[in-house]
């Protein structure tokens, strides 16, 4: 915890003496906030979690969701690109390497920072009480949302019987510290997340966000909901997901739509390709974003695509993909329906507004064109043999923001608490299901209580549900499999060889970083050695 943010910076130079100090303007261009505007202003541009992709896009590799693809006729890649997630797509004991450092552990204290900053300073602040209750809000939530990646990242699944087990360090003070940070316990730091979000939910409730780009009270509720899911408290859950429903219940309806296509790249073989200006999670028209924050720096075009490759090269390398339809299990399998465009049968459209199938059969049909975009005919010769599906959920020709909380996640969470409540409530569950499912699914067919043999088959079917709806968002699916009891999976790597991650593996749970283990000797890496089976 020692790579803190500029504000971290700024508080050293500042001394902290005494808030008069504080309050100083320190030099002509360093002025520190006095208001509550500036605070947040302070929290917007420090936190706001606006790196989130950048640092966070590896955990997705070590998902079912992602695997190493070597083409036919292609020699192992030594490319730093695919190397650089090589020992986290493998699960090795150690993730980092020459080409990967792990700096999500760090960039989340930084946000935790941000927001203890805001908390510890906001009662000496000149503002409103109104003003001061909405930062009080916004910075813990700042703070709840930080520590609910960190615990489920580094600490172990959240076990209400081993609430005394060490989790990752809690700290609540901006005043830095020279001793080191003691671990606190899993129930120490779920206790702390659960507390901040019930403030953030209070603070928040009267509080009308200038867009959804701010940090607001239906963020607020979802992360609420979804903190109480995580923790069993399918009550709770239930009670935060009826509270924003009541007030936000809209889906974007794609079921009809035909599919979405994005493609601001330049070939060398042809003129540009001119798509729709805006993915899913980033488009401005989607009704049913709740908060959109991180950056768009085109991380799943260029990391979960072709890796920074130009076209010519996109399908003679070694490279990292979304798991196709070739084995059972993957990514793309699991969407119902296997996809003909022009068929009268249900239809999945999220694979064609999350997933582009580069397929031949879809690349020769004239109706490949969707609504409302014009495709160049040099895709036909781009596109002209079977490939592996690449990620537009996100795709983007505008500088926008790449991550988004949405009403879509509430179904899935409330389903999945009716579901597993001591009294389920499955008929409540498949309705919420069903009008999901019925907003992305062509032709779609409610599900009944009858297509179930158990309350435990309708529970794995949410989770597989989650897995196709909340795809590449946030790190939802590492989460998920964390949630499921960490079932075992398997990645192979170059030359065919197998790894295994064991049903309970340690490996579920990242280490701290080495660097910070090297400042304290006393945080073990709870990752097993792991060689190909």
């Amino acid at each position: 915890m020692r790579r803190f943010s500029f504000i971290f910076c700024l508080l050293l130079l500042l001394g902290l003496s005494s808030c008069e100090d504080f309050l100083k303007q320190t030099s002509q261009n360093l002025v520190t906030p006095t208001t509550v505007s500036e605070y947040k202003d302070l929290l917007q541009g420090e936190g706001y979690f606006q790196e989130f992709s950048t640092h966070a896009r590896f955990i997705n590799f070590m998902t079912d969701d992602m695997e190493y693809i070597n083409y036919p006729g292609s020699s192992p890649s030594t490319s730093s690109y695919i190397n650089m997630y090589q020992n986290v797509y493998c699960w090795s004991q150690e993730i980092e390497n020459d080409n990967f450092k792990d700096e999500w552990y760090g960039y989340l204290y930084s946000q935790v920072l941000a927001g203890n900053i805001c908390l510890e300073y906001l009662d000496e602040v000149l503002g409103s009480d109104a003003e001061k209750k909405v930062l009080r809000g916004q910075a813990s939530f700042q703070r709840a949302y930080a520590y609910f990646l960190l615990a489920n990242t580094y600490g172990e699944p959240y076990d209400a019987t081993k609430l005394g087990e060490k989790c990752i360090p809690l700290t609540l003070t901006a005043t830095p510290v020279t001793e080191r940070y003691e671990r606190a316990t899993l129930g120490e730091i779920w206790a702390q997340i659960k507390s901040d979000i019930a403030v953030a939910v209070e603070c928040l409730r009267d509080y009308s966000a200038a867009s959804n780009f701010e940090i607001n009270y239906d963020a607020a509720l979802l992360l609420a909901q979804r903190v109480a899911l995580y923790m069993n408290d399918y009550q709770l859950a239930t009670t935060y997901g009826d509270m924003l429903l009541e007030r936000k219940c809209d889906l974007w309806n794609i079921s009809e739509l035909g599919p979405m296509l994005t493609c601001s790249k330049q070939s060398n073989d042809g003129p540009s390709v001119t798509g729709q200006t805006e993915g899913f999670i980033n488009r401005s028209t989607n009704c049913e974003i709740l908060w959109n924050f991180g950056t768009d720096d085109a991380v799943y075009k260029s990391i979960y695509n072709v890796l920074g490759m130009s076209e010519t090269e996109l399908f003679r390398v070694t490279n990292y993909y979304p798991a196709d339809l070739s084995h059972d299990g993957s990514l793309m399998s699991c969407y119902e329906n296997e996809a003909n465009l022009l068929a009268d049968t249900a239809v999945d459209n999220r694979k064609y507004y999350y997933l582009m199938p580069c397929r031949n059969k879809y690349v020769e049909d004239k109706h490949w064109t969707p609504i409302s975009i014009t495709v160049k005919m040099y895709l036909k010769t781009l596109y002209n043999w079977s490939c592996t599906p690449c990620v537009i959920k996100y795709e983007s020709l505008t500088n926008t923001l790449d991550q988004a909380f949405r009403t879509a996640e509430v179904y899935l969470n409330q389903a999945e608490a009716y579901a597993r409540r001591d009294n389920p409530d499955t008929s409540k569950a498949l309705e919420l299901l069903n009008t999901l499912r019925r907003h992305r699914i062509k032709g779609y067919t409610d599900l009944v209580s009858s297509d179930f043999t158990s309350t435990d088959e309708l529970v794995a079917f949410i989770f597989d549900e989650r897995r196709r709806e909340l795809c590449f968002d946030e790190v939802h699916r590492w989460f998920d499999l964390r949630r499921q009891g960490c079932p075992e999976l398997t990645h192979y790597w170059q030359g065919g060889v197998r790894f295994v991650l064991h049903e309970g593996d340690e490996g579920y749970t990242l280490a701290i970083p080495a660097e910070e283990r090297s400042f304290d000797a006393s945080i073990p890496n709870p990752r097993p050695s792991r060689t190909a089976e």
